[in-house]
């Protein structure tokens, strides 16, 4: 019996590989696959994938480990314990088989920013990669407008600067709010303003806002 470290060692090389895909294929048909990774069962979307990393981004074997795998957050947890993954391993893993929001080649330009501050640049590029490879899989070809869609996201996620809500905690309750939960559901509600007017609100635009909620609440 291998170790899960040497088993997860061996499979990441295999996934650099050029073509992982025809050798999982193969490994699926012997029955070696069913005995430690019987949740590797999207070949194809796996072959997508690396079709699309070879003409954008290059190979990432945990990206490619999250497309064979046909799984739910509690069956990524389960694969990222099995093969001993690092947490930020795990946590990349689990984030991508139950994302908190789909990314799609159609987001426009604010939809596309919307999405990189919540879910961070890097988990967008792994979500939107993904998803291509997941459509690419299920047809033969793209549409010439689709794939430049998903090639926007990438070009979105690689310009992206994380910003930051310009109000904190501590301006709630500098404003006569009592520290408890009705800080944090007052700063979620400017942030839902903030954010859905595609960031523009100043720092006096945003504490403006905070008073307007408050005045509503009182």
């Amino acid at each position: 019996e291998r170790a899960p470290e040497r088993v997860a060692g061996e499979l990441f090389k295999l996934l650099t590989a050029p073509d992982p895909a025809g050798v999982l294929a193969l490994m699926a048909d012997e029955g070696v696959l069913a005995h430690f990774l019987p949740e590797a069962k999207d070949i194809g979307r796996l072959r997508a994938l690396v079709a699309v990393e070879a003409t954008t981004i290059g190979a990432d074997p945990l990206r490619r480990l999250a497309a064979v795998l046909e799984v739910d957050a509690a069956g990524a947890s389960a694969v990222a314990d099995r093969l001993r993954l690092s947490n930020v391993e795990r946590e990349r893993l689990v984030a991508v088989a139950a994302p908190p929001e789909s990314v799609t080649a159609e987001l426009d330009a604010a939809a596309r920013r919307r999405a990189l501050y919540r879910l961070g640049a890097s988990r967008f590029r792994d979500l939107a990669l993904l998803a291509w490879a997941g459509a690419l899989a299920d047809r033969t070809a793209l549409a010439a407008k689709e794939t430049a869609g998903w090639r926007r996201l990438l070009a979105a996620a690689g310009r992206w600067k994380p910003v930051e809500l310009p109000v904190k905690g501590k301006d709630v309750v500098a404003l006569g709010v009592a520290p408890g939960p009705e800080v944090g559901r007052l700063l979620e509600a400017a942030e839902r303003w903030w954010v859905d007017g595609d960031f523009r609100a100043t720092r006096e635009e945003c504490l403006a806002r905070l008073e307007a909620l408050i005045g509503e609440t009182d």
